[in-house]
């Protein structure tokens, strides 16, 4: 179809759309991923697709857990023994990013975790090498990465807030956030 003819900040709500030359042009489509071996009742938000050597993964933050599957394979509990209980409303809250070869997510109500393709669950971030951002009672509003970095946005106590980790080895994690750690270059401001 024809692209819109008014620029990106004429709409709040978009979908399957590219901004080009200034202009919003239909992009995309959409495929449909059998719902098998997901329960009756649990409420999905966010989507994430990340590619990995292991194969093309697929990631959904719901309000009890973090669903995956593989390309074909039933959604499976991915956060299998973990509490994650939160309101329907706040389920389009979750983050995804991917850091090489290492998936990251993230929900403003718990501490970032990451896929381990070992065990195909995720665990818990390591803040430094002794303790975890769960055992430090840590969390962050939007976690991204950039390069070899990640970046925590906000937190509850100061939402304008951010932390940007050491660089991680390629398909790798970061070794500390902690910018009192002289050995590495984490920031927190």
């Amino acid at each position: 179809s024809a692209p819109w003819s008014l620029g990106p900040e004429f709409s709040t709500y978009m979908q399957n759309i590219r901004v080009r030359d200034g202009r919003v042009i239909p992009f995309g489509g959409s495929k449909v991923i059998p719902a098998t071996g997901v329960e009756a009742g649990t409420v999905a938000g966010v989507l994430f697709n990340a590619r990995i050597k292991t194969g093309n993964i697929w990631v959904q933050g719901c309000t009890d857990k973090i669903l995956a599957r593989g390309e074909g394979e039933a959604w499976t509990n991915a956060t299998e023994g973990r509490d994650i209980i939160m309101q329907a409303g706040e389920v389009t809250q979750w983050s995804f990013c991917q850091l090489g070869d290492i998936l990251i997510a993230n929900h403003p109500q718990m501490s970032p975790v990451y896929f381990d393709t070992n065990t195909e669950l995720f665990v818990d971030l390591q803040f430094d090498p002794d303790k975890t951002w769960a055992e430090l009672n840590l969390t962050t509003q939007v976690m991204r990465s950039h390069k070899n970095f990640l970046i925590a946005l906000g937190d509850p106590v100061n939402p304008d807030s951010y932390r940007i980790s050491t660089a991680a080895d390629t398909d790798g994690l970061p070794f500390t956030w902690n910018p009192e750690d002289r050995s590495g270059i984490a920031i927190k401001a």
